[in-house]
């Protein structure tokens, strides 16, 4: 029983040794050959994790790149919303008194700061108080202040000067008044004509004029009156009392789209709805009657005819306050909201947002006006021109934000 226990012991010893043996051999097998390949495969897998992590970094940076792109893209999105290509060209503002558009000021004369100030304090009562203010500079004055000689020089030399020169700027003269060049209110005229036009001949805009043509040339602009539409209103009030045949031989082409020729004989204030603006015929010469609207001085101007010219520059005004009365009343009709702030009378239209205020609003007999001013232009009283102007051009800024509006939809 011993010898049979002890030989089961040594056989069970001999096969666990075997076992492991075998194991040792597998070990090393694996130590040679698998390990290896182990250690190539993980290796592999950092590498590749490490990529990875690096890529997912990369991808985040650059989302985190897009999200700040995008929000600055939506934030110019949305002012460029607010962006329109009639508040670049013609940008309607103020400088003082005098209003401007396209930075161009519209207005003859104004009073300045300084001059007010003496008006109000009765300075010039006091030779003491004349000489002091007439030697210190002062901040409200819109130009140079110079003392009284210096002021007598200079309008000596202004004088002996206008005959080569007749836009000479007068704000250096009088520090109490400034007075605009003529070639700076024929500019900011012109900029008006260009700005009605651009309206007229914009799709869907269903702004027409019945009897004028519109030429714009900048500072030498013009406003045609059709002669068939003349003729027959030629019983009515409403036809211009200044009109006229012109005095020059100047007679030019121009295509327009409001041609009473090729079209009914109706009021032309009415909304259209035409979708696409299709060339007519332009209208002849003779059937056109020009009036410029531009001036010039009147101080030893061989130009400006004295009234003549200003009687013609009268006529183009008054048509011009009549093509932006029909502008105005196409606005109304679409949106009341953009009414017009000043109310403007003129060749029997009364259109503004207190034109229903009016005791007669379905006649407008005499000359036009806007908030209650004349618009013709009087040499002796610039400084009402200026700021009747001034109603006009702010008139015209409630037009701009009418098409403003409709561009955006």
């Amino acid at each position: 029983t011993t010898d049979l226990i002890k030989s089961s012991k040594l056989s069970e010893r001999q096969h666990l040794l075997e076992e492991l043996q075998s194991i040792r051999q597998q070990r090393d097998h694996l130590r040679q050959n698998v390990f290896p390949t182990l250690h190539r495969h993980h290796d592999e897998l950092d590498f590749r994790h490490i990529t990875a992590q690096q890529s997912y970094q990369y991808a985040l940076s650059a989302l985190e790149s897009t999200r700040t792109q995008r929000m600055w893209a939506e934030k110019e999105y949305h002012q460029a919303c607010r962006w329109h290509a009639f508040n670049d060209m013609f940008f309607i503002w103020h400088r003082g008194p005098f209003g401007t558009i396209s930075g161009i000021r519209l207005g003859r004369s104004a009073v300045t700061m300084i001059g007010l100030v003496k008006k109000s304090t009765g300075s010039g009562n006091s030779a003491s108080g004349q000489s002091a203010n007439a030697t210190s500079p002062s901040i409200f004055s819109w130009g140079t202040t110079v003392s009284n000689q210096d002021a007598n020089a200079t309008k000596s030399l202004q004088h002996a000067a206008t005959s080569n020169n007749n836009n000479v700027h007068p704000s250096h003269v009088d520090p109490e008044n400034v007075v605009v060049p003529w070639s700076e209110i024929n500019s900011a005229l012109g900029q008006i004509v260009l700005l009605l036009h651009t309206l007229q001949n914009t799709p869907f805009s269903g702004i027409s004029f019945r009897k004028y043509v519109l030429q714009p040339c900048g500072s030498f602009s013009k406003i045609g009156l059709l002669k068939r539409n003349a003729t027959q209103s030629a019983s009515s009030p409403q036809r211009p009392k200044n009109e006229r045949r012109r005095i020059t031989a100047l007679a030019a082409y121009l295509d327009t789209d409001n041609n009473p020729s090729t079209t009914k004989t109706e009021d032309t204030t009415q909304i259209h709805t035409k979708p696409i603006i299709t060339p007519k015929a332009a209208s002849l010469p003779h059937e056109v009657t020009w009036y410029n609207l531009h001036h010039y001085e009147e101080n030893g101007s061989v130009l400006s005819l004295g009234y003549y010219a200003r009687r013609n520059f009268n006529t183009a005004l008054e048509a011009l306050l009549v093509c932006i009365a029909e502008t105005c009343l196409v606005v109304e009709k679409r949106d009341m909201a953009f009414a017009a702030p000043y109310t403007m009378r003129v060749d029997g239209l009364v259109v503004g947002k207190d034109a229903h205020l009016e005791s007669n609003n379905s006649k407008s007999e005499g000359e036009g006006t806007v908030g209650g001013l004349p618009f013709s232009y009087d040499p002796g009283d610039g400084e009402r021109w200026t700021l009747a102007c001034k109603y006009l051009l702010t008139n015209l800024k409630w037009v701009m934000a009418y098409a403003v509006k409709q561009s955006s939809i």
